[in-house]
């Protein structure tokens, strides 16, 4: 009996330790991608904005610019009557 519950807890120690080996294998892998994707992914999130903003100007008659609030530590965008000028 005890032979058999030794070798079930042991199975199960590596079955965990796999398991935990694993993830940090993924979650390494998930890091690499997400910094090799990252400027292509705020690339298109700089473009759709930039034409939101396109979109904007031609409707309202504005002038619409794109700048980095420090404070937020992200872009704003301004216009040339809004609360910063």
């Amino acid at each position: 009996m005890g032979d058999e519950s030794t070798k079930r807890a042991a199975q199960e120690y590596l079955a965990a330790k796999l398991s935990e080996e694993g993830q940090q294998y993924e979650d390494k892998l998930n890091t690499e991608a997400a910094i090799a994707l990252a400027p292509a992914v705020w690339n298109r999130v700089a473009e759709a904005v930039i034409e939101k903003c396109r979109d904007w100007n031609a409707i309202t008659g504005e002038q619409t610019s794109i700048g980095y609030d420090p404070e937020f530590r992200a872009p704003r965008a301004r216009t040339k009557g809004g609360p910063d000028h």
